[in-house]
């Protein structure tokens, strides 16, 4: 009854030879589901790239749609999991996302696994994104999880020095400053606080505020200087959460992956109802 779930950007799609080191640390972890964004071309690049990662990791991999063509993915191993359905969007969403419906053995409800990867563009589109995802995210039964690269600020991660960062991302990440005076950066937390208005827990900062180990807060995109990188999960699945850590020491992306660990066995039932 013990899952483990990993996320990752690769990084325009693992392209110039960095995907032979990534299924390398993939397979270290040795996920059950795998969240992929940044999936680039991969339909385009080759049809047999899909069936490669397939080979490379021993996952089934589910390449969602995406108009922009920067795919997300969700990877599953067919021995813990079943695939029932599947949803995807291209259109309301800059990147698209990639949910499947999962039946696991005991399990009293369809698990549903979301990748996604929001506007880095903007806190505001990224909010309406997010939205959407979530309405997907608690079907059919509420009892769901989404990762991804989500690229705007956390809930209760210290605030950077804005300063040091590049004033477009300032622009879009942060709430905008009163005009008179000096400027004063704040991250805009909108995309959180919609996260946790949906009833959905930060698995990292979950942990790491049960441990006191602030460190499981640290920025995951080498350059963003932010944790962009995240993993939540429904109030059905937050008793279920174990263990939750970052693979800092890689050089094949510019993100670093996340992976948690569940325990489906410690799921809240009276957290499932009928999705309406």
């Amino acid at each position: 009854m013990q899952i483990t779930v990993m996320s990752w950007n690769i990084q325009h799609g693992g392209k110039d030879g960095r995907w032979i080191g990534q299924a390398r640390i993939i397979n270290e972890v040795n996920p059950d589901f795998l969240l992929l964004q940044e999936c680039s071309d991969w339909p385009e690049r080759d049809a047999r790239q899909v069936a490669q990662a397939e080979a490379d990791t021993g996952l089934r991999i589910m390449v969602g749609r995406s108009r922009t063509k920067g795919y997300t993915a969700v990877g599953w191993r067919p021995e813990k999991a079943r695939w029932m359905g599947c949803d995807s969007n291209m259109y309301a969403l800059t990147n698209g996302y990639t949910g499947v419906w999962f039946e696991i053995p005991h399990l009293p409800a369809p698990l549903m696994v979301v990748s996604a990867h929001l506007s880095c563009y903007s806190a505001v589109q990224a909010n309406m994104e997010i939205q959407t995802i979530l309405a997907r995210t608690h079907k059919p039964q509420h009892l769901g999880l989404l990762g991804g690269d989500l690229n705007h600020v956390p809930l209760g991660d210290e605030e950077i020095d804005w300063s040091s960062v590049q004033p477009y991302n300032r622009s879009s990440r942060c709430l905008l400053p009163a005009p008179e005076g000096p400027p004063v950066w704040r991250g805009n937390p909108i995309v959180a606080q919609t996260l946790r208005a949906a009833d959905m827990t930060d698995v990292a900062a979950h942990v790491a505020d049960s441990r006191g180990d602030h460190s499981l807060r640290a920025p995951t995109a080498i350059h963003g200087r932010i944790r962009v990188d995240q993993i939540h999960v429904t109030g059905a699945l937050r008793p279920a959460i174990l263990d939750y850590w970052v693979i800092a020491d890689q050089d094949v992306s510019d993100h670093h992956p996340i992976v948690a660990r569940f325990d489906l066995a410690k799921i809240d039932e009276s957290k499932l109802a009928k999705y309406r």
